[in-house]
């Protein structure tokens, strides 16, 4: 989940370079480029960058409470920092979530086979292997594919 709009007044948004670094991670760890849907407010000029890495797709424009829910049935989500958009749908899921280091909200919940997260520091090359790491120990490959 990109999230741009109103986000972009005071310098709110994730830059663009921690959704594409961590979707390379993903991908090298099963060694396989999975498909990524994106759901954003973006233009799709800001995102030009993520749009010419293969097999990604921006997600039709629907109403927001459906956007959420469709979005709630991802397998990994990558979100944006502090974007109560892609958190409610972190909620609802049963996803891998990775967000910034940044942000501001804490774990969202915590139950046995329930949405998992991770905060990840994209800026700090020696964290790479922390989320790679964790993937492997908490995610499967098989949940990746499905």
């Amino acid at each position: 989940h990109i999230r741009r709009g109103d986000f972009k007044i005071g310098n709110q948004t994730t830059q663009l370079e921690f959704f594409i670094k961590v979707i390379v991670l993903i991908r090298q760890t099963v060694n396989e480029d999975l498909p990524v849907k994106v759901f954003t407010d973006a233009h799709q000029s800001e995102l030009n960058e993520l749009l010419r890495m293969p097999n990604i797709f921006i997600a039709e424009n629907k109403p927001d409470i459906l956007d959420i829910l469709l979005l709630s049935k991802s397998k990994i989500m990558v979100l944006s920092k502090s974007s109560t958009f892609g958190y409610w749908a972190a909620f609802l899921s049963n996803a891998l979530g990775i967000r910034p280091h940044y942000a501001w909200q804490e774990l969202i919940k915590r139950e046995e086979g329930k949405y998992k997260e991770i905060k990840w520091n994209s800026e700090n090359n020696e964290n790479d292997n922390s989320l790679v790491d964790y993937m492997r120990e908490n995610f499967s490959y098989q949940d990746a594919k499905n």
